[in-house]
């Protein structure tokens, strides 16, 4: 007898389908800065922590300190990502990338690389794994949902005072919800995931409608956009600005424009995944070659673009 297993896509419902039935965990290896060490940090990571003036004590003078100091470098993090989710791998977790969108204290949103990790054989050392796993990488807490309670929590595990309350007493994350979120959110697929307590956060949630994951993935590699201010639909005020969204067009010059962007997207979709591009129609090459004017991409050889 042929029995037919049921398939989660590696989307929204698949999530859900785990957080119902297995313990889960939300995490990254993402930081802006190396800073508040707690013990348990990998030697790349703590070799890059920043030291902070003892003369600076509150959080907004630290803030401000840390504007003038470079940010961990992308492939550092990139790096970082992958050496965590192939140590989660080797322990048998199952793991799915997924992007965190938090909202910093000026406004603008912020992205991270996340993972979602489950426990897919119930092994009783999860909770540890993942608390070292979160020590390993600086990150100031980590959330975890056990199958048999309702709401998540979210742990500490560096030297922050804000880590050290969360060690004494967890905090309630909230219950599980699909397509709605507030400030902090899980995205996959270009679709949102969230823990919450609707009561807390006030009103009735309504759905959240994200910018195409690649439109905005694109967008920031064309402008050098990790450390650059975004607009409140994630994409980069400078690409905004190249791409003449500011402008009154008429339709016909829009049209023209939107195939422009159509081909930017489609260009940078195939170079992530290492595919063959295909040859840019006229009207993408110049486009194209105007962003090489104003030295924002480089032409690294025929048809293959790099940002500067």
């Amino acid at each position: 007898m042929l029995i037919k297993k049921k398939k989660y896509e590696s989307g929204v419902n698949r999530l859900e389908h785990w957080i119902k039935s297995k313990d889960c965990a939300i995490l990254s290896a993402s930081r802006s800065h190396v800073i508040d060490l707690g013990g348990g940090e990998r030697p790349e990571v703590k070799a890059l922590e920043v030291e902070i003036p003892k003369d600076i004590t509150g959080p907004f003078e630290r803030d401000e300190y840390l504007k003038e100091v470079p940010k961990v470098p992308k492939r550092i993090l990139t790096s970082w990502h992958f050496n965590l989710k192939h140590a989660l791998l080797h322990l048998r977790y199952g793991v799915t990338d997924v992007q965190g969108t938090y909202t910093v204290p000026e406004g603008v949103t912020e992205y991270e690389q996340s993972m979602f990790v489950v426990n897919l054989e119930d092994n009783p050392k999860f909770f540890d794994d993942m608390i070292r796993s979160g020590r390993s990488y600086n990150q100031d807490c980590v959330l975890i949902k056990f199958k048999d309670e309702e709401n998540a929590f979210l742990y500490g595990t560096n030297g922050s005072s804000f880590s050290h309350e969360l060690m004494k007493t967890p905090k309630n994350a909230g219950r599980f919800h699909k397509y709605v979120g507030v400030s902090d959110m899980t995205t996959i697929r270009n679709k949102v995931i969230s823990f919450m307590d609707p009561k807390v956060v006030g009103g009735e949630l309504s759905p959240v409608e994200l910018p195409n994951f690649h439109a905005r993935k694109a967008a920031r590699i064309a402008a050098k956009l990790d450390n650059e201010p975004v607009t409140k639909n994630g994409v980069p005020l400078a690409v905004e600005k190249a791409l003449g969204y500011h402008l009154k067009l008429n339709r016909s010059t829009f049209m023209i424009r939107r195939a422009i962007c159509d081909g930017l997207l489609r260009h940078f979709i195939k170079l992530d995944e290492g595919l063959e591009t295909d040859s840019l129609e006229y009207g993408d090459q110049y486009f194209f070659d105007n962003l090489v004017k104003e030295g924002i991409i480089k032409e690294r050889r025929k048809g293959k673009y790099d940002v500067l």
